[in-house]
């Protein structure tokens, strides 16, 4: 291990970063291994065609996510790191609270009514009863995304960890008791909306005590109106890019296929989401030191926490493939089996990446959430073309291809604009 002192492990973990790094590595532990068994619970008790088509469902309930949240909670994560007055980190988050709750409320109808839509579009009835459902938990996700935008920003990193862990947790806490009471599959979207009531409970009972709310101020509600206009682009655009895959599939391919690849999809989107750990313990670092205009000083640091990364992420990949076939041999069936190469293929980009896409928000925290939100749309378009080029002819694999090398095109568009916008080398 030539390339690390004990002296740099040890101030490595001692540091409040690294702190908050554990703890979100712990959360994401928790949130990974949720995520997976509520996958596989779903797999086993109901079969590939019902998990694809709550997979298709949960597709069109991060999309419309998007357009609830409306970037706000971006804007909040940005504006709470930037500020040290507890009075007006309460208006903030006040302010931003009740926008979410006007988009969020216009986004939730919107879903309703389009379900009919998506059901024919996907060719499955049984996709409409789940979208009503899910999409009532539509205002509770959206104010929940911006309390947590709000505990990030203000690095409360425990209660941040703990608490986006709790979502999958909930998720899998419902859905054995749906198995349990024997629930029919076609209620099983309601999951969502009841995960997300008891998420904003918990979380609101948090806030009273530790950061009670102030006066919304208009100056804060135009702030983060336009910020979130911007950023709300590159989130859907963002949000598009990791369901579009799903989305395609599920309109060429049958329920049970769409269930094969959402699960493999399922634990390569756990595997980049240990990048997001690192991003999120990054994010109000860098809006902190862009503010100050003393970045430079941080990006000293920044080949020795790529390495960590890569190796991180090198061990991660490898411990998830090597136990693929393991998962489909003793819990969900040798069916799964046929996804093996899709993720092989997934997690073999997402490696080669992983250092830059913990720098990933970087252009938004430096103000421009516009340019974010270009480099997220190019993806997209990317990801979109080469799905509808390749899933016809070869299923699930050209989804994982056209997967991968929209990711690709992003890093090298990300280091393109950071150069060029904000004169740094990634």
């Amino acid at each position: 291990m030539n390339c690390f002192t004990i002296k740099q492990i040890k101030d490595l973990i001692a540091s409040r970063f690294a702190q908050g790094v554990i703890w979100n590595l712990s959360s994401f532990a928790t949130l990974a291994l949720a995520g997976i068994l509520l996958n596989m619970l779903i797999g086993r008790y109901y079969g590939a065609d019902v998990l694809g088509e709550f997979n298709q469902v949960y597709a069109v309930y991060i999309l419309f996510s998007q357009l609830a949240v409306w970037g706000v909670n971006v804007s909040t994560l940005r504006y709470t790191a930037q500020n040290q007055d507890a009075t007006e980190t309460g208006s903030i988050l006040s302010s931003a609270l009740l926008l979410s709750l006007i988009t969020s409320t216009v986004a939730s109808l919107f879903m309703y009514y389009s379900a009919s839509a998506f059901a024919q579009l996907f060719d499955s009835p049984i996709i409409e009863k789940g979208i009503h459902l899910a999409s009532l938990g539509l205002i509770l996700y959206s104010l929940n995304k911006v309390i947590l935008g709000a505990l990030n920003g203000m690095r409360h990193m425990r209660s941040f960890a703990v608490f986006q862990a709790s979502r999958y947790v909930l998720l899998v806490l419902f859905l054995i008791i749906f198995v349990i009471k024997n629930i029919d599959p076609s209620y099983i979207s309601g999951i969502l909306t009841l995960a997300e009531l008891i998420l904003f409970i918990s979380m609101s009972v948090y806030l009273l005590i530790d950061c009670p709310p102030s006066k919304v101020k208009k100056i804060w509600l135009k702030h983060h109106f336009n910020f979130g206009y911007r950023a709300f682009w590159g989130g859907m655009a963002s949000e598009l890019n990791t369901r579009i895959d799903i989305i395609i599939l599920g309109i060429f391919c049958s329920d049970g296929i769409v269930g094969i690849y959402s699960f493999v999809a399922m634990l390569a989107e756990g595997y980049i989401q240990l990048i997001v750990v690192f991003r999120n313990n990054l994010n109000p670092l860098l809006a902190q030191h862009l503010n100050r205009g003393s970045l430079a000083e941080m990006l000293l640091k920044k080949q020795r926490l790529m390495k960590w990364i890569w190796l991180f992420m090198l061990i991660s990949g490898f411990v998830i493939a090597l136990l693929y076939p393991l998962i489909c041999r003793y819990i969900v069936g040798l069916i799964f089996m046929s996804g093996l190469v899709p993720l092989i293929i997934m997690l073999f980009c997402i490696l080669l990446v992983s250092g830059y896409l913990s720098f990933a928000n970087i252009l938004s925290q430096g103000g421009m959430p516009e340019k974010e939100s270009m480099l997220t749309v190019i993806a997209v378009l990317v990801n979109t073309v080469l799905n509808f080029v390749l899933v016809p002819f070869i299923g699930m694999h050209g989804s994982a291809i056209a997967t991968s090398i929209a990711l690709i095109v992003y890093t090298l568009v990300l280091r393109r604009l950071t150069r060029k916008y904000l004169d740094i080398a990634l």
